[in-house]
């Protein structure tokens, strides 16, 4: 069985979003590329996903003072973790 390098997640067929990979990054290029994107809209399926190489303790105090929730869980092939970031919400 092989696991995508880029799984995509969504709430339905018509809504999904690709995790952006970033566990090949050196810091802090993973957090600053995460804080980027969170300047583009948002996507249709209404959150971004990133692939990280560890759980981002810095940047959840940075995504929390933006308003908004995410959840977090190891990544598909195990390899860090996927992050889902939302608008307001519960944190997971």
């Amino acid at each position: 069985m092989t696991t995508p390098t880029q799984p995509t997640h969504g709430i339905d067929d018509e809504q999904t979003v690709e995790a952006v990979d970033l566990r090949d990054l050196p810091p802090p290029e993973p957090m600053v590329a995460v804080m980027d994107a969170l300047d583009a809209p948002l996507p249709a399926c209404g959150y971004w996903a990133f692939l990280l190489p560890r759980f981002p303790e810095p940047l959840v105090t940075r995504i929390e003072a933006m308003g908004l929730a995410f959840r977090a869980e190891p990544a598909p092939d195990y390899r860090g973790v996927l992050m889902l970031i939302m608008p307001g919400g519960e944190q997971g």
